[in-house]
This record gives C-alpha cells, sequence and structure tokens, in this order.
C-alpha cells in the first residue's frame, strides 16, 4: 500500500476525468463522495486515548472541470460552523486552480498537485503490496472483497496487519482509486481497509487497541447544488479572463 509516514503526510488521489465538452448543463455534473477514516492513538500521562478522523469529500466533475468541497472548519466542541467551507477548482493537467469561500466572492490562485496532496490525499496508490499476501475472496452479490495479510518480515515498520480491497461492478463515478486493480478485477475498486490489530505498547504498559484505516468513494444520487453549477460558470469566466490577460 504506503508507508506510515506518507499516510500521515497525505491524509487521501488522481482523478480520471471525460474529455472537454463545449456545451454544458446541469445533467453534465457528476458528484461523488471521497470518505475518509484515520484512527489516532494520543499517550496522555502514560495513559493512551483514542480519536478517529472522519471526513466526507464532495467532489463534483464536469467534463474537463473538478471542484472538491473542501471540508468545513469546526470549533472546539466539534461543531460546525456555518458557511465556513471552501471549494477548490481546477482544469485537468493544468497546474493551478482556484480556491473560493462559501460566498463565491473571494477566491485565490494556488497550485492545484500541492493543495490535493494536502487536503484530498492526492497521490497515494491502493493496490497489494510486495510484503501483503493474498489470503481469501468473497463475493456477495455486487460486492467482492479480497483480504491479504502483511508479511512484517519484509514490511516497513509500524506497517498494517491486514487488508481488505472492495469492489463493486455498480460503481458508476469516472473516479478511480486504481485503474490497475479495475483492470484486473470482475469490479471496480470502491474501497481500502487497512487492519491494525491489538498490540502492545511498552510506555503506557496498555494493550493498543484494533484500528482501521480506510479510504472509500461513494456515487453520490442528491441533486446537484445551484452553488456548485453557479461555481463551475464562474470559475470557467474567471479562468478566461486569466488567459485574455496573460496573452496582453
Amino acid at each position: 500500500m504506503f508507508s506510515h509516514q506518507q499516510l500521515i503526510q497525505a491524509i487521501a488521489i488522481t482523478l480520471a476525468i471525460a474529455a472537454c465538452a463545449h456545451h454544458r448543463t446541469a445533467s453534465d455534473i457528476q458528484p461523488f463522495d471521497l470518505i475518509y477514516q484515520y484512527p489516532v492513538v494520543i499517550p496522555v500521562n502514560n495513559k493512551l486515548n483514542y480519536l478517529t478522523l472522519l471526513d466526507t469529500l464532495h467532489v463534483f466533475i464536469q467534463n474537463d472541470c473538478t471542484i472538491y468541497q473542501l471540508q468545513r472548519s469546526r470549533n472546539l466542541q466539534n461543531e460546525k460552523l456555518p458557511d465556513t467551507e471552501t471549494y477548490f477548482v481546477y482544469r485537468h493537467n493544468e497546474p493551478t486552480g482556484y480556491l473560493y469561500t462559501a460566498s463565491l466572492d473571494t477566491f485565490a490562485r494556488l497550485p492545484a498537485d500541492s493543495l490535493l496532496k494536502a487536503r484530498a490525499f492526492q497521490g497515494l496508490h491502493f493496490e497489494p503490496q510486495p510484503f501483503d499476501r493474498f489470503l481469501s475472496k468473497t463475493v456477495e452479490r455486487d460486492l467482492t472483497i479480497e483480504k491479504y495479510f502483511t508479511n512484517h518480515k519484509g514490511a516497513p515498520s509500524h506497517v498494517y496487519d491486514s487488508t481488505y480491497f472492495y469492489y463493486r461492478k455498480s460503481l458508476k463515478t469516472p473516479y478511480s482509486l486504481s485503474k490497475k486493480m479495475d483492470s484486473i478485477s470482475s469490479g471496480r475498486l470502491c474501497k481500502v481497509a487497512m487492519i491494525f490489530n491489538e498490540t502492545y505498547d511498552p510506555e503506557s504498559k496498555e494493550l493498543v487497541r484494533k484500528r482501521v484505516l480506510s479510504f472509500e468513494v461513494q456515487d453520490a444520487t442528491a441533486q446537484i447544488p445551484e452553488k456548485i453549477k453557479r461555481l463551475f460558470a464562474n470559475f470557467r469566466e474567471k479562468r478566461r479572463l486569466d488567459v485574455d490577460s496573460e496573452k496582453k
């Protein structure tokens, strides 16, 4: 899969996007969700405290453009603040995109690669690694589950103990967790879960609980928000003005 250090630094993925079209409508917009679960163990006064970070990233594709609805800000009580989400919009294969506030009237031009690696875990590779060994395969109607166990003799330290790969034939989004795994399976990779078994911590003298780190893509069925439609139009107009200005 990837190392423990890469997981922490990434916190998430490249997009497969359809070709550009001149005329665009709301029906062209394809929504999907990226769901991320990350377990955290925090030692405090020789006691282990547990926290699970769970985030859903809403993504919208329209031809050659993509919008990421980035997670809302949260206060100390872990409650959502109103109208604090941001949106990052970029065109495929271009080095920069635009980060918009919730009101869509304030934006900043930013490098696409840097932001997506920091906020959308782009660049992770979801496939078995040389130290993963195939264990079993289960088929349940539309869902196929493959399980691998980790050979720790050839694996980095602090790596997961087993991995589950979930495939669905019915997944419709153009996004792919792994084109390689999609091409060699009967379905499309929709979820990867890495299992860390219970283990003993010598400093706290406690058993560290079993933990699950997972990445998942799901089709979204809700109606496309009007704000997303306006944002696609806003982005294309802003980009056109920028291109005209650079030509002068």
